[in-house]
């Protein structure tokens, strides 16, 4: 029997081909870092590879599915930030796929095609796409089970919900600010089947969560119950104003938000209505929102202005069409003849999208192409020479430890970092630690661990400077008989010599 793919995944598909094609001809795969707290989960992933018993010792304040996940891959592909990177990547890929069953019933091909393409153009979203960062993978699967629950002419089977259920508690253990799609989800429920039938159909899909959820939980190393109810809205940096950076998107989310308000919206556009609304809600209460959850607002955005846009493009298509022919109707949304107002609109929303956000992208991708590379890094090269000979590396650089193949102690990898050690890096409790392990390598920063006293006597007396960066100064134990480098004029200096 010949298969025959359906049309929305076609379409759904263009952009993760697009992805892919970044991400092989780009920089991504081997660079030292891609931003944010990547080092960190990385580390963290390579701890628990490496040295399972240790990671009892990791405050962490989310769950361990994201880090068993990269775990298992270091395993199997042995520790490489692309195999941690490629999981995003296929992602974002189950993500494209689901907007488009999601959308294409609603707004068509083109309209499931636009969705990826105002997403991922939107500045941020390409490189969280391709990020070792459990932010982006969060969303992508509450959506995947959103997208398998998903059928607005009658509700699915039991086993479909109860699978649904499951990957809900995946997405949620990957990271809990997964649960600010929860609201949505059960919006596009009520809305699909009704009261009734979506409370029964919540039954099942219980389950699978329930079952799921605890499946997940009680074998995590320290999964904290506390968690559930702990704010994980700790981080800033993206705020309200960034939004106007893309007034194409803007432009095209506000005529998908008309369509929804304005006639019966098909349940999509509810979905990313009350998902951006509840984003929107929880922003307001905490100000600033972490960089690598953008997604939360650029995804219901992306869903309302594919809509938007589309609706404009089909509506000026009609308008050129001779009256005779109007009469066809495949479904999609779009507007009546408003005397070319849908020409001007759909004009207008791919000028702002072609001036404002297309230099974006551009950037992103100059970015991703001159990343540096972990194959040319000094630093990396001489932190792997001594790796087989390392147990422990002292570091507030984990994207180096991690790139040189060592383990950094436990407490280094916990998120959010101790107080002590974020706001007094150089502080005793940080020489204590450092003591506690007695690391074969300490990665330092010379302005500020050896402009400490007690940190630099002991540094010098129990270890040799084997390389320099800029600031970052790698130091070995003397028991490997490492080769010395000359100091530094400034080095010296610091040292009283």
């Amino acid at each position: 029997m010949k298969f025959s793919p359906p049309s929305w995944l076609l379409y759904s598909l263009l952009i993760p081909a697009l992805l892919g094609m970044i991400f092989i001809g780009s920089r991504a795969g081997n660079a030292l870092s891609m931003g944010g707290n990547e080092g960190m989960e990385l580390s963290r992933a390579l701890l628990l590879s490496e040295r399972p018993a240790a990671v009892a010792r990791v405050e962490h304040d989310q769950p361990w599915l994201y880090p068993k996940l990269l775990s298992a891959g270091f395993k199997m592909f042995g520790p490489s930030a692309a195999t941690a990177r490629l999981f995003s990547l296929v992602s974002a890929t189950a993500m494209l796929l689901a907007l488009g069953r999601l959308l294409f019933q609603a707004v068509g091909g083109l309209g499931s095609l636009l969705a990826g393409i105002l997403l991922f153009s939107t500045q941020g979203m390409l490189s969280l796409s391709l990020a070792a960062l459990p932010g982006l993978p969060a969303i992508a699967w509450a959506v995947v089970a959103v997208a398998f629950s998903y059928n607005p002419s009658h509700p699915p089977n039991w086993k479909k919900l109860a699978i649904s259920g499951a990957v809900w508690a995946c997405a949620i253990h990957i990271q809990l600010t997964a649960l600010i799609v929860w609201p949505a989800f059960v919006a596009l429920a009520f809305r699909q089947w009704g009261w009734k039938s979506a409370g029964i159909c919540l039954c099942p899909w219980g389950i699978g969560f329930v079952t799921a959820f605890l499946m997940l939980a009680l074998p995590s190393p320290t999964f904290d119950w506390k968690l559930l109810s702990k704010p994980v809205w700790n981080q800033s940096g993206f705020h309200w104003s960034a939004l106007w950076l893309n007034p194409g998107l803007l432009s095209a989310a506000s005529l998908g938000v008309w369509l929804t308000v304005r006639r019966k919206a098909p349940a999509p556009l509810l979905f990313a209505s009350v998902w951006f609304a509840t984003v929107a809600l929880l922003a307001g209460m905490w100000g600033a929102w972490p960089e690598q959850d953008i997604g939360h607002f650029y995804v219901p955005l992306a869903i309302l202005g594919s809509a938007g846009f589309a609706a404009t493009v089909a509506g000026a298509l009609a308008e050129l069409r001779p009256a005779s022919n109007q009469s066809t109707d495949n479904g999609t949304i779009r507007f009546h003849d408003r005397n070319g107002l849908n020409a001007l609109g759909a004009i207008t929303i791919f000028a702002f999208w072609v001036g404002f956000t297309v230099p974006d992208f551009v950037s992103d991708l100059t970015r991703l192409n001159h990343l540096p590379s972990v194959k040319h890094d000094g630093l990396c090269l001489s932190i792997r020479e001594h790796a087989q000979a390392t147990r422990w590396c002292y570091t507030r650089f984990p994207e180096y430890a991690f790139a040189g193949s060592v383990i950094i102690p436990p407490e280094l990898t916990a998120l959010p970092a101790p107080e002590w050690l974020e706001r007094h890096p150089a502080s005793e409790p940080a020489l204590a630690l450092a003591q506690k392990y007695q690391p074969e390598q300490l990665l330092l920063a010379g302005d500020v661990e050896m402009h400490n006293p007690a940190w630099a006597a002991w540094t010098t007396n129990h270890y040799v400077l084997v390389d320099q960066d800029g600031q970052k100064e790698l130091w070995v134990s003397r028991r490997l008989q490492p080769k010395q480098i000359q100091p530094s004029n400034d080095l010296l200096r610091k040292l009283g010599l």
